[in-house]
C-alpha cells in the first residue's frame, strides 16, 4: 500500500511518484512514459524517513577513499532542498543522535564495507567523486534503522559541494545551511529574497533578477539552521 516509484534517470528527487494503494490512470501513464523513455521503473518500499544523509567518496585507480558526510534536506515528496554546512564531527554526531547511539562503530562499519565493495566494483571503471545516499527510517515496530544505500550518484553532487563549502566557510562555533529553492511565481521569489537578505549570515550564490525562478544561498547562522529554514 505504501510504495515509491522512481525513474531510472532522474535528478534531485524529481523523478519520484508515490503509490498509496490505488494504481490510478495518471500514474499508469507516467509509468508507461518512463518505461518507454528509460526501459523500466524502480519500485521500492516507502519508508518513514527520519533523516536524509550520505557518505561522499572519491574513486581513484588505486581504490576508493572517504571524503565526508552529507546531511541534506528534502521536501515531503523527496525533492532535494539543501545541505547542512558543518564540521565532519558535528555531522556525524547529528546522525548518531537521530539514530539513538553515541558510538560511531555502525557508521564506521558501513563506511569500511562500502570502500571495500566500491574499490572492487567502481574504481576500476570510474575515477571521480561519488556519493551514496542513505536514510534513517522508523520501522513498523518503532525501531530506528539505517538504510545504507538508497542510491549511488556517480558525479560531483550537492553533498560534495557542501563538503567544499564547509571547509571554506565554516566559522568556529557556527553552523549553516546551503539551500536551493524553486518558485513558480517570480514575485514570490522576490519576497523570499527580501526576507532572507535581512537575516545575518545570508550569502546569495546566484544573481536575482525579475524573471528568476531559482534561489540559491548560504545562511551561516546556527539557530536558523537548527530550525531548518
Amino acid at each position: 500500500p505504501r510504495l515509491l516509484m522512481k525513474q531510472l534517470w532522474s535528478s534531485s528527487g524529481k523523478g519520484l511518484r508515490r503509490l498509496d494503494g490505488n494504481f490510478e490512470v495518471p500514474l499508469q501513464n507516467w509509468c508507461a512514459r518512463s518505461i518507454q523513455l528509460h526501459g523500466g521503473v524502480v519500485v521500492e518500499p516507502r519508508y518513514e524517513r527520519i533523516m536524509d544523509f550520505a557518505m561522499e567518496f572519491i574513486a581513484e585507480k588505486q581504490g576508493v577513499s572517504f571524503c565526508g558526510y552529507s546531511v541534506f534536506l528534502t521536501s515531503d515528496t523527496g525533492k532535494y532542498a539543501g545541505n547542512i554546512i558543518d564540521s565532519e564531527e558535528n555531522l556525524e554526531r547529528s546522525i548518531l543522535k537521530q539514530y539513538g547511539e553515541s558510538d560511531n562503530s555502525i557508521l564506521q562499519c558501513i563506511k569500511e564495507l562500502l570502500i571495500e565493495l566500491f574499490s572492487a566494483s567502481i574504481a576500476p571503471f570510474y575515477q571521480g567523486p561519488f556519493g551514496v545516499d542513505m536514510m534513517l527510517v522508523r520501522t513498523s515496530e518503532g525501531l530506528v534503522k539505517i538504510h545504507p544505500c538508497v542510491e549511488i550518484n556517480l558525479r560531483f553532487n550537492m553533498g560534495q559541494l557542501a563538503t567544499k563549502l564547509s571547509s571554506r566557510l565554516l566559522l568556529s562555533g557556527k553552523r549553516g545551511v546551503f539551500r536551493i529553492e524553486y518558485f513558480a511565481n517570480p514575485k514570490m521569489l522576490q519576497d523570499r529574497y527580501l526576507l532572507l537578505s535581512s537575516l545575518p549570515g545570508f550569502q546569495l550564490l546566484v544573481p536575482v533578477h525579475q524573471h528568476s525562478c531559482y534561489l540559491a544561498y548560504i545562511l551561516m547562522d546556527s539557530e536558523t539552521c537548527e530550525e531548518g529554514i
